[in-house]
């Protein structure tokens, strides 16, 4: 069965944050979509320049100047695993305006 998540961060402290008490640490270790893998389709809003990785491959993604990315995967391959490049998340936490939304069809 597909189910459709977002989860959103703004900063360690943000009561923003989906789910609650989602932190840095989670994101640059990937622990935050344990409970959502596999990914299937996956939407991405950040900072341009945001770097992540996918499947643990040794060259991240980077997000461009639009500030999203997306990739449908579906019927191709699926996500196992997904992390985000710890300088960048500093960046979305130390700027006032910063923010990563992931918006993830998973299967469950």
């Amino acid at each position: 069965m597909k189910k459709i998540k977002q989860l959103r961060y703004y900063n360690d402290s943000s009561d923003k944050n989906n789910p609650p008490g989602l932190t840095k640490k989670e994101l640059v270790t990937g622990r935050a979509f344990d409970r959502y893998l596999p990914i299937v389709q996956l939407g991405i809003q950040a900072l341009p320049g945001t770097k992540f990785y996918i499947n643990d491959a040794m060259n991240s993604i980077i997000v461009g100047y639009t500030g999203i990315y997306e990739l449908d995967s579906n019927l191709v391959y699926s996500i196992r695993r997904l992390s985000f490049d710890s300088t960048s998340m500093n960046l979305i936490d130390d700027n006032d305006n910063g923010y990563l939304l992931v918006d993830m069809i998973y299967e469950e």
